[in-house]
């Protein structure tokens, strides 16, 4: 669950079609922040608990973890430099989209995988 939050909140951020009610010097600070919160979450919540998951599902979950921090850090980057445009939110969602989602479909995979291993060893 935390993995899909990571990854909805990093859609959420980078949305094309963001509300136009919302103030936009606001939203992209609390979506930022969101991700970063999320983010944190996630690392907290999996590295004690790794040690129960295979190699491979582990491998998996970390590069979705690096490449979120990386693209966390990219995208924050390219705010400060370039204003959080509409061009700038297409850019962001696409890179979310090709960088992003094969690896939490990939670690959804694994996980689903370790849960099945694990429920047919009881």
């Amino acid at each position: 669950d935390r993995l899909i939050e990571v990854y909805g909140s990093f859609v959420a951020w980078s949305s094309a079609y963001a509300d136009e009610n919302v103030d936009y010097l606001d939203e992209p600070t609390q979506r930022r922040e969101q991700v970063a919160q999320r983010l944190s979450e996630l690392s907290e919540y999996y590295f004690p608990r790794a040690v129960w998951l295979g190699h491979r599902t582990c491998g998996i979950v970390e590069q979705f973890i690096e490449k979120s921090e990386d693209l966390y850090r990219e995208l924050t980057d390219e705010i400060k430099k370039r204003g959080y445009s509409r061009r700038v939110r297409v850019n962001m969602a696409e890179r979310v989209s090709t960088e992003l989602g094969p690896l939490k479909r990939e670690s959804e995979f694994y996980l689903r995988e370790e849960l099945k291993h694990s429920g047919n060893q009881q």
